[in-house]
Order: C-alpha cells, then structure tokens, then sequence
C-alpha cells in the first residue's frame, strides 16, 4: 500500500492529494522537452523567459485547432496525449496502484493507442460509472 490512512481520509474529504516525487524524473523531464517542443517556432512563448508563460495568448499564439488549442489563458495540448513517453509518464505503476487504492482493484483500463490514427481507444478510465 502507497497511501497512509490520513491521504485516504485527505483524499475522502477533499478530492485531490498532493504526492511528491511520484513520477518518474527523467520521464518527466522528457515530457516537458516533448510540450516546449510542440510549440511553433515563430511563438511568443519562450521556454527560457518565464514571463511569457502567463497569458493570456498573444493574437499571433492563438490557435484553434482542438488537438492544440491554446485561447486566452487556455492550452489545451491533446495532439500529444497519445504519445508513448506521455502514456508512459501517467500510467506509471505507483500511480496505477494510488488510483487502485483510491478507486478500487480492477477500475482502471490502460490507454490503447491506434497505432494508424495515433489517438487512444481508452484512457486511465473507471470501467464503469
């Protein structure tokens, strides 16, 4: 068991925990090389400058495409959800096992991607509802 009685009954009360150093650092840091990266070359947004990372986006930033929307304050980065490195990253087996202890053995499905369309059949998603 990973979780203390108190995180359960944190957990319980408030919806949320807060658990350090659960996910893989290298992982991690290969996950934020991949979302930089997504970004277009010609972007306002640096990585290197912090105060271009509060929006909200610049006319030029804008984008609506639903796979990479990024509108005021909002960048919703789906286009690489399914990659293997961030499926990887969140379908780790602690957090497998912390989303087991909290929901319950058996509730969780594991992401299948289609390796033609390069999207997910499923997420870490409770079987039923």
């Amino acid at each position: 068991m990973i979780l203390n009685q108190e995180q359960l009954s944190f957990f319980k009360v408030n919806g949320y925990l807060i658990l350090p150093k659960i996910l893989d650092s290298g992982l991690c840091e290969r996950a934020r090389d991949l979302l930089w990266s997504s970004l277009p070359k010609e972007t306002n947004i640096k990585r290197e400058d912090p105060s271009t990372h509060v929006g909200p986006f610049i006319d030029k930033d804008l984008e609506e495409d639903v796979t990479n929307l990024r509108q005021g304050y909002k960048w919703q980065l789906r286009s690489i959800g399914t990659d293997q490195l961030m499926i990887d990253l969140v379908y780790s087996e602690a957090l497998q096992q912390i989303a087991e202890e909290l929901l319950g053995k058996d509730t969780l499905v594991k992401p299948k991607v289609r390796e033609n369309h390069g999207t997910t059949w499923s997420s870490l998603a409770r079987r039923s509802c």
